[in-house]
């Protein structure tokens, strides 16, 4: 077995990746999604850094390019943020409805889990599907489950135990840290 990747099989290498890649649970509404399926356009929350890699990860292993920005009103400081356009929440629902896009909280993730908690319950609660990003570099096993707005860089190993869930959500607040 090498090292860094491998699997249930012991296997490693292209083929052991295209495996797990065959098993591995779609990403909602990713380009990479059964055939004939449509693809809904993306939009990202937040105009930090995570949210600047998120849409760069999103095209570069999706080819799915967030259309554009979206922060609470009090927070614009911009039109444009990455060449994209910067959208206030309260247009968001107008400009780039639900039944078209989903939309990424991209938020950083030291010490803020109950805002991006807060913004992913308040973007369903406007109909809005939210896709994680698992990278393709990631290793995973077929038995991976994971929930909304999750956000999988590559070089990391998802035992084949853990579940990830929307269970750090203001409906089960006992969890949030």
């Amino acid at each position: 077995m090498g090292f860094g990747v491998w699997s249930l099989s012991g296997d490693s290498g292209p083929s052991a990746r295209a495996a797990r890649a065959a098993h591995r649970d779609l990403i909602p509404g990713d380009a990479s999604s059964a055939e004939g399926t449509h693809v809904k356009g993306l939009v990202v929350f937040g105009t930090g850094d995570i949210a600047e890699l998120a849409a760069y990860l999103f095209e570069f292993d999706f080819d799915r390019r967030a259309e554009a920005f979206t922060v609470d009103d009090d927070y614009v400081e911009a039109t444009e943020f990455s060449g994209r356009p910067v959208v206030p929440s309260s247009e968001l629902v107008e400009r780039f409805p639900p039944e078209s896009y989903e939309l990424f909280i991209g938020l950083a993730y030291g010490g803020i889990n109950r805002l991006r908690a807060e913004k992913c319950a308040w973007a369903r609660s406007l109909g809005y599907t939210l896709p994680s990003y698992i990278s393709p570099r990631a290793t995973t096993f077929p038995t991976f489950e994971h929930g909304d707005n999750c956000f999988v860089f590559e070089d990391n190993t998802i035992q084949p135990v853990p579940r990830t869930s929307d269970r750090r959500s203001p409906a089960n607040p006992k969890l949030m840290k």
